[in-house]
């Protein structure tokens, strides 16, 4: 029942909700040259961030 490749998925989506946001936040950074970008860019995906770093540090049920 417990197949390994489940595990991928939770792992797979919570970098997807961390790296977006970060990588979003570095284009905005590029593009403006404010550090106020990067900072905004953290406020507003403050949500979906926390979701993904719970995903990727949550233990695997057995």
């Amino acid at each position: 029942m417990n197949d390994p490749r489940d595990a991928k998925w939770p792992r797979f989506f919570g970098s997807i909700l961390v790296g977006g946001p970060v990588l979003a936040g570095m284009i905005v950074l590029g593009i403006t040259g404010q550090l106020s970008a990067l900072l905004l860019s953290a406020a507003i995906f403050f949500a979906p961030m926390l979701l993904g770093a719970w995903l990727l540090l949550r233990k695997p049920s057995d």
